[in-house]
Order: C-alpha cells, then sequence, then structure tokens
C-alpha cells in the first residue's frame, strides 16, 4: 500500500463515486460474501487520513470504512479491491477487537500494525506497494537466519518481532515501515467494548444471511469468528456483570451516622459514619459428581473475591439432590473436606433456601444440568456454570449465567 498518497486535491464527486462502486461491484464478483460484509457497514471518504481505516465510533456505536479520495481514487481497480479486501480482513480476523490499545508506544504501535498486515497481506493479491510483506521480516532460528513463517496469525508475528534475537535483522525493515492503514475509535470502556463486539456480531451475522440468499460460500473461518467474538463479549460482559453485582449487592455497603465516631472533615462537632448492616451474600455450591474439585476451589476464589469487596463474612451451603449442609463463611477459611457428599442435581433445594433467607445476592456454582422447578425468588441469583456444563439450563431466566472459566 503506498504510504504517499498525492497531495489533497479536489476530486469530482463522480469519480469518486465511480472509483468506489466499481470496486465494490468487482469485489463482489470476486468474494461475494466479503463484499456483503461491506454492505452492511458505511464506507466515506475523508481527506483526514493517509490512505484507509477501519474504524468504531463509540458514540453512534457503529463501524465505518474510511478511505482518503486522492489516494484511493489514484489507484487501479484492482489495487482498490485489494484495499477494500485488506480492511474487511482485518474486522474479520479481530484485529479491530484484540490489537491497537490506547496508551502503546510508538514502537510497539508500529510492530502491531505490521503484525496485523503480515497475517492478512500474504492472502491478498495486487496489493499497492509499502504495505508490509512477509519477505521483508527475518528470524533466527539455531543461529541461522530464516524467513517468517507462512499463514500465522498476527499473534505469533507479533511475537517474532517482539523477540530479542530478531530486533537486529529486522531493524532496517522496521525503521522503513511507516504505516499502511490506521484504526481509530479511542480508548473504550469495558461497556463499550462490549457495545462493540455486540455491533460486530451482529453485523456479522446480517452477512451470514444475505450471504445464504445469494448462494454464496461463506468461509469456514466466520463460524469460528462468532464464537470468538461470543467469548470475547461474554468476557466482557462477565466483567461488567461482576461490577454490576458487587456495587450494588456488595461494595455499597450502607453506612449509618454515629457519635460514637467524629467526623473526619468537622471533627467532634458533627457525627461520623460507620458500616452499618452488609448485605447478605449466600454461596450454594453443587457438589454433584460432574463438578470437578479444581472447580470447587476456583469456585472458592469467585468467593473470595466477592467478600474482598464487601463484607468478610457470607454464608456457604453445599447441595446435589437437597441442601445437606450449612455454615457461616469467612474469607480465607478452609472447608472441611468431610462435609462434601456427591450426588445428582436438583435446584429446588437451594432455590427453596434463597427464598426463604432472602439473600441479597445468591451465587450458585452447577453444572446446570437438572430439571426445571416452580420455586419464586426476589433476590438477585447469579448462576456460574461449570466447565462443560449446560449454559442454557432451564433457571436461567431466574437471574444471570455466567461460565466459570471464563472468570479466572
Amino acid at each position: 500500500m503506498d504510504n504517499n498518497p498525492p497531495p489533497n486535491n479536489v476530486i469530482p464527486l463522480f469519480k469518486k463515486k465511480n472509483a468506489l462502486e466499481s470496486s465494490l461491484y468487482e469485489f463482489f464478483r470476486t468474494d461475494p460474501f466479503y463484499a456483503s460484509f461491506l454492505q452492511e457497514i458505511a464506507i466515506q471518504y475523508n481527506e483526514q487520513i493517509p490512505t484507509a481505516a477501519m474504524t468504531y465510533n463509540k458514540e453512534k456505536n457503529e463501524f465505518k470504512m474510511l478511505l482518503n479520495p486522492n489516494f484511493f481514487t489514484s489507484l487501479e481497480l484492482q489495487q482498490r479491491v485489494a484495499i477494500l479486501h485488506h480492511e474487511t480482513l482485518h474486522f474479520m480476523n479481530q484485529h479491530l477487537f484484540r490489537f491497537f490499545q490506547e496508551g502503546l508506544s510508538e514502537d510497539e504501535e508500529k510492530k502491531q500494525m505490521i503484525a496485523t498486515d503480515l497475517a492478512i497481506n500474504q492472502y491478498i493479491n495486487n496489493l499497492p506497494s509499502g504495505g508490509a510483506e512477509l519477505k521483508m521480516f527475518k528470524q533466527m532460528v539455531n543461529g541461522k537466519v530464516e524467513p517468517f513463517p507462512e499463514k500465522k496469525p498476527a499473534d505469533v508475528y507479533l511475537e517474532l518481532l517482539k523477540d530479542e534475537k530478531n530486533q537486529e535483522v529486522n531493524k532496517d525493515a522496521l525503521g522503513k515501515f511507516q504505516g499502511t492503514d490506521e484504526h481509530m475509535w479511542g480508548d473504550l470502556s469495558e461497556d463499550e467494548k462490549e457495545r462493540m463486539l455486540t455491533e460486530a456480531k451482529k453485523i456479522v451475522e446480517r452477512t451470514i444471511e444475505k450471504s445464504s440468499t445469494t448462494h454464496s460460500q461463506i468461509p469456514d473461518s466466520i463460524k469460528d469468528l462468532l464464537q470468538n467474538i461470543d467469548c470475547e463479549i461474554q468476557k466482557l460482559d462477565y466483567k461488567g456483570i461482576l461490577k454490576r453485582i458487587i456495587k450494588k449487592s456488595l461494595s455499597c455497603a450502607d453506612r449509618k451516622n454515629t457519635w460514637n465516631r467524629p467526623s473526619k472533615r468537622y471533627g467532634v462537632y458533627s457525627p461520623g459514619t460507620e458500616v452499618g448492616k452488609l448485605p447478605f451474600c449466600m454461596f450454594l455450591n453443587d457438589s454433584s459428581g460432574s463438578i470437578s474439585v479444581k472447580e470447587q476451589n476456583e469456585y472458592l476464589q469467585i468467593m473470595a473475591g466477592f467478600l474482598k469487596v464487601g463484607g468478610k463474612k457470607c454464608t456457604l451451603a453445599f447441595w446435589h439432590t437437597n441442601l445437606y449442609h450449612k455454615q457461616p463463611y469467612k474469607l480465607h477459611q478452609e472447608i472441611d473436606p468431610n462435609v462434601m457428599q456427591s450426588g445428582g442435581t436438583d435446584v429446588t433445594a437451594p432455590m427453596l433456601e434463597i427464598q426463604k433467607t432472602k439473600p441479597n445476592l445468591a451465587i450458585i456454582l452447577t453444572d446446570g444440568y437438572y430439571d426445571a422447578t416452580d420455586v419464586k425468588v426476589t433476590s438477585e441469583v447469579l448462576f456460574i456454570i461449570s466447565k462443560g456444563g449446560n449454559k442454557e439450563h432451564p433457571m436461567r431466566h431466574v437471574g444471570t449465567t455466567i461460565m466459570l472459566e471464563n472468570l479466572l
């Protein structure tokens, strides 16, 4: 890709329109699935960028492809198609979601840009000059200089670029590389990342639906893409869920005025505050045979995380087909293994306990394989599903469901 586009000139509207429309038509003819993806996002000309960029606008929650009109209209048709293909593959390979973080040094940013370009450029024909190519970069293997391996993901190329053994042999290539396209969206909060990923998933699903009606071939990698987006959404969503539950049920511990503790600001002339009654938290641990010892221990880590944020005590209960053990539990307390039992799984018992004791927050570890119960509860309920468990469990409508393996 040429990194020195022509100077900004007034490009006639018809020329810009024809350049884009002809490129999209040719792209659809040669690769209908990816071209269908471009129908789901906005494509705009923008003179503020040097070449091209895939962007996400967090205020509008939308993805855009931006093209410098001087650069884009100066290219031959096949080169313009290659630019569209390049930006599309950045999206489809999740480079927008997994790379280009804020706050990186110039050197780190350049290596990420090169790594992501190396991962996709080898699959694209007719790219303009100036982009990252495998032949430009070398690696040291057993004291010998060898080219970078072919058809590897961006993560592999990034590690090769960071490897100290490869720094010297790639010094000139890194120095000459000026970057190709840009990826702009600014720093995103966890909630904003979740919105971005959810919108990305919707775009891919619409593309699949549209492509299936036109009988175009859907790449095998797209199913993996959707699964990976789901995983990323779950990770981010889980963090948000935990944060919201902690804020609502634990960290927002009530405080009450008291004359026994002077005000830090006004001294003895005004009452201070002290922690009031902390929210009641209950952990209900399914000890059926499908829950491993490792997962039991991981569940205790989750409990510790909650207790560190709020009160240092809670109620811990064990259940399988019935609730057979209940005890007060405090941070860092060891569980007596003799109390543990194994058996089937019946969610009725823990739900009855929640109904009876009315905790502010009930967290249930389970494999999710059980029959539904009609027991009604008013407490906030969080289901943590063990590895290989049923995330579509019958009681998921009662509260929030997350996967244990994605919490740690």
